[in-house]
């Protein structure tokens, strides 16, 4: 996540981030690895095609998996 600063901070272009646009490529991100957006976690279906059956479990039983 950025800096507050790097958010609100009047800096020369390229320094200045949007949150709108960081957001955005921050869900591409996620979707591509197979994450929950809300959350952060890997989805079920991810961790079931890598192979750790038991690790989804485990994280479903802590109520991380949706």
């Amino acid at each position: 996540m950025p800096r507050e600063r790097e958010l609100t901070d009047l800096l020369p272009k390229p320094g200045h981030l949007d949150i709108t646009k960081w957001n955005e490529q921050l869900d591409k991100y996620y979707d591509f690895h197979g994450w929950d957006r809300e959350t952060g976690w890997q989805k079920r279906s991810t961790l079931m095609d890598l192979g750790l059956p038991q690790v989804a479990w485990a994280l479903w039983r802590e109520d991380k998996l949706k």
